[in-house]
């Protein structure tokens, strides 16, 4: 699973906080994973802009959505 850290928590509470909607999360993704290009996406997200299958990850404050598609890239991350 991934690991947030308590600064990172804290910085991604803050700007949720100043984007002033209620239920508002991030919602983690692999883009391009298992090639040269790989590279990760982090963006505001609600319910309403998920697929269904992402995995909750409950953060103090806020939900971590990850991509279903990107948990076997992403196992074992840290976000500091």
């Amino acid at each position: 699973m991934i690991q947030i850290s308590e600064s990172a928590q804290h910085h991604f509470r803050r700007l949720i906080e100043q984007e002033g909607i209620p239920g508002l999360g991030v919602r983690l993704s692999a883009v391009h994973a298992g090639t040269p290009r790989a590279d990760v996406r982090l963006e505001f997200a609600d319910t309403g802009d998920l697929a269904g299958d992402e995995w909750a990850i409950d953060c103090d404050g806020f939900t971590l959505w990850l991509e279903a598609a990107s948990v076997g890239f992403l196992d074992g991350a840290t976000i500091d």
